[in-house]
């Protein structure tokens, strides 16, 4: 059965639930607020993936130190909210890490419960990218997956697709096919950020083949 190490999932979640808070902090979120956003942006991936799943309790509610972790740092984040602020452009550098790890865990555990490749590449994309939309929602802001930006659901999909191509078509071994899509996910992030990549939008095709047969040629 595949399995992240418990240490690399907690961190995943610490990291998560530290972004979750400082963005609850620079809204001016109290202390429930400031908790709630963080263990959604910290586990709410992942409980999005085990309930799809469907089996048994969330990780969440099961692995004794993701709730405690969530707490502390969402009670760091209301102590030392200036200090923390200062770390804003570290963190977009870890949550762009982040997004190929939780897309590594979401296919993962899909593998371990023998699901086809289709549903490992669905649900890591779920894992990687459901805590942001869940902590979008509570803030009361338009979910990143319905606003024009930088790839970022698109950059989860693409590295659920190399895990998946990696482990069942290429038969790479386990560890290569974690830091290939661990690396794939987080470059593509980061150049997208950098450059403004931004995923196609939506095209008229018969529109345009209408005009092209008026036009002159």
């Amino acid at each position: 059965m595949l399995k992240v190490p418990t240490a690399i999932e907690v961190g995943a979640v610490i990291i998560g639930a530290l972004s979750g808070a400082i963005h609850a902090v620079g809204r001016k979120a109290d202390a429930i607020g400031t908790f709630t956003i963080a263990l959604a942006t910290g586990v709410g991936g992942g409980i999005l993936r085990d309930v799809l799943i469907g089996d048994g309790a969330p990780l969440a509610l099961r692995v004794p130190l993701y709730l405690p972790a969530v707490a502390i740092v969402s009670l760091a984040a209301l102590l030392f909210a200036n200090g923390l602020a200062r770390v804003t452009r570290a963190l977009v550098v870890i949550d762009a890490l982040l997004i190929g790890f939780w897309t590594v865990m979401g296919a993962e555990r899909a593998f371990a419960h023998a699901l086809p490749a289709t549903a490992a590449v669905f649900l890591g994309t779920v894992t990687a990218t459901g805590g942001g939309v869940l902590r979008d929602l509570l803030s009361g802001e338009t979910p990143t997956l319905f606003r024009k930006g930088e790839l970022y659901v698109t950059a989860a999909f693409l590295a659920a697709l190399v895990y998946v191509a990696l482990l069942r078509f290429v038969r790479a071994p386990l560890p290569i096919a974690e830091l290939a899509t661990i690396g794939f996910g987080t470059s593509l992030r980061l150049l997208a950020m950098r450059w403004h990549l931004t995923a196609p939008e939506p095209f008229d095709l018969p529109g345009w083949w209408r005009r092209r047969r008026r036009t002159p040629q």
